[in-house]
């Protein structure tokens, strides 16, 4: 039997979730640093994401953390690093990121199911791999996703991921 292609940014679900709370009205990328707590090699360094999130600011863009409320105490290092930044860590349902990744300019992140979900959803996509894993067998799919890997995630720089992103 054949399996029919399937375009994820076509399944309805309505508008998502409400994210009118978050008060997010100004142009946005999504940051997901976090990712499996037990496997650090797949974690791009907190250090960079701040970079990463300064970088953006200068851009005029408002970096938005997400991350669930247990990986909350490393998100906020970020946030209080760089004052600008939205943390919405523990805060935001499925739904929520479905709605965030269709109105984002772009989303950033580890190898994490967030990305996953925004890269399906459209949403302009850099994901960051180690030799951890092999993006050729599980990495994100979508019409614009960018992969950056390396054998150690911090051999990746701030300016390759901006510069990936293509703002």
């Amino acid at each position: 039997t054949e399996v029919q292609a399937f375009d994820p940014a076509s399944l309805d679900i309505g508008n998502g979730g409400n994210v009118s709370r978050f008060g997010l009205v100004e142009r946005y990328v999504l940051l997901a640093p976090a990712g499996a707590a037990h496997r650090p090699g797949k974690r791009w360094p907190k250090e960079r994401f701040t970079a990463l999130a300064r970088a953006l600011l200068e851009k005029a863009l408002t970096p938005v953390l997400l991350g669930t409320a247990a990986e909350r105490p490393m998100l906020a290092g970020i946030a209080v690093l760089c004052p600008g930044v939205r943390d919405l860590s523990g805060e935001t349902s499925l739904l929520d990121l479905v709605s965030l990744g269709r109105r984002a300019v772009a989303a950033v992140g580890n190898d994490t199911g967030p990305m996953h979900l925004m890269a399906s959803l459209g949403c302009p996509s850099v994901v960051l791999y180690s030799n951890e894993s092999d993006p050729t067998l599980c990495g994100q799919r979508g019409p614009s996703v960018t992969i950056l890997r390396r054998n150690r995630l911090a051999d990746v720089s701030v300016v390759e991921v901006v510069d990936a992103m293509e703002l």
